[in-house]
């Protein structure tokens, strides 16, 4: 310890100048990290810099402690602190350099997760498989008017889809059909249902329920829900943990786990992410794809119940970033993606309008004074609108008026 203060008064350190520069730094890097924490896209981050905030703070006035104090033992703590300081601003300094280059993170997948078109499209209303049916027919027989999609003999690019329901259309009940009938006309069709509404063990049983109400001679055990991957993106932020929130245990793994913001096991059927970062959905994502492969399905088709409560939740910019690269992916590798918007729910009308711009197909299923109105755009050489028997819809199951 005498040899250590002795070298240190040896070296005629400028203690003052140098602590400046340490307060300036901690100081510049305070702001910075209090922007990172206040963006919802950087919060896989928060705990990493939450904690570099701390000790850098910590160690700063440990160094100032030689000033203060005057004294001999008082160098060891500035050199306790200085390196460190040192060590967490090089942490700080990476974490920022993958902030910088988050934005320019593409959301890519590997090669050779290429798949097959579904053998049949059936959304379980009557309605919305008529308007498909119709335009199948069209597309087979060359479209009259679209000089441009002109191909005899193939069927109508559908998907990426997105149904922009208000709630009297139950759009994430037309989900769940459209999963249960892939599921049983296509024993080799994978799912992967992202659900930012209800936890996982909601959304397997209602297709479980759409299943039994499509064929009822099917039981529980012999479902065939192998081939199904529900990303829970509810649990995280609205379900609370089964830890006394008071405990010792509980206040350490809110420091150190990550159990709340991610878990899940892949071969149970499910993952668990945090909605507030796209990356991580990615990552479930194509993980997701690469368990189904490796199943040997032929069709994959994607649920996103719904994109109003993703957005509500995450970062616009980069969850729309996300968004046009996922669309683009499914279409190019066949993937039947199915998104449903929730009309009039996002305060930025301009992202609603841009992301519908992406997607090959979209259904406006609307109730307008009292009539339900189903409108589409992308499915026809020109958009569509039909207006429908409110007793056929209520016959059919296709909408249910609350009240």
């Amino acid at each position: 310890m005498i040899s250590v203060i002795e070298t240190l008064q040896a070296l005629d350190i400028n203690y003052e100048a140098l602590t400046d520069l340490v307060e300036l730094i901690t100081s510049i890097l305070t702001l910075l990290i209090a922007f990172v924490l206040g963006r919802q896209a950087f919060v896989r981050w928060r705990k990493d810099l939450s904690t570099c905030l701390i000790f850098l703070w910590f160690s700063s006035i440990l160094i100032h402690l030689k000033l203060i104090l005057n004294l001999d033992v008082a160098a060891i703590f500035f050199i306790i602190g200085l390196i460190t300081w040192v060590i967490v601003f090089f942490v700080v300094v990476r974490i920022f350099y993958n902030v910088l280059n988050l934005e320019l993170i593409q959301f890519s997948k590997r090669d050779g997760l290429e798949f097959h078109d579904f053998i049949k499209d059936s959304f379980g209303s009557d309605c919305i498989d008529a308007a498909i049916n119709e335009a199948n027919d069209e597309s087979e027989k060359g479209w009259p008017g679209a000089t441009h999609n002109k191909q005899p003999g193939k069927k109508k690019g559908l998907y990426p889809l997105i149904l922009a329901a208000d709630e009297c259309w139950r759009p994430w009940s037309i989900a769940q059909k459209f999963v249960a009938n892939a599921i049983l006309n296509n024993g080799r069709t994978g799912v992967i249902y992202f659900t930012f509404t209800r936890p996982h063990e909601h959304i397997s049983d209602q297709i479980i329920n759409k299943i039994k109400q499509k064929n009822p001679n099917f039981v529980a055990s012999s479902l065939p829900l192998n081939n199904v991957v529900i990303i829970d993106c509810f649990t995280p932020l609205s379900l609370k943990s089964s830890e006394n929130p008071g405990s010792l245990k509980s206040f350490i793994n809110s420091i150190f786990s990550t159990n709340r913001l991610r878990g899940g096991t892949i071969d149970k059927g499910y993952l668990v992410a945090d909605p507030r970062n796209p990356h991580l959905l990615n990552e479930f994502y194509e993980k997701s794809l690469l368990f189904l492969k490796n199943k040997r399905c032929e069709s994959i088709c994607v649920v996103y119940d719904a994109l109003s409560d993703f957005l509500c939740f995450t970062d616009e910019k980069i969850a729309i970033q996300y968004l046009r690269h996922n669309m683009f992916w499914e279409e190019k590798n066949k993937v039947s993606s199915l998104y449903i918007l929730r009309l009039n729910t996002l305060q930025n009308k301009f992202f609603e309008e841009y992301l519908l711009w992406f997607a090959n197909t979209v259904f406006y299923l609307e109730v307008k004074d009292g009539k339900p109105i189903l409108k589409t755009r992308g499915l026809f050489s020109e958009p569509k609108c039909y207006d429908i028997d409110y007793n056929l819809c209520r016959k059919y199951k296709c909408l249910d008026f609350y009240g």
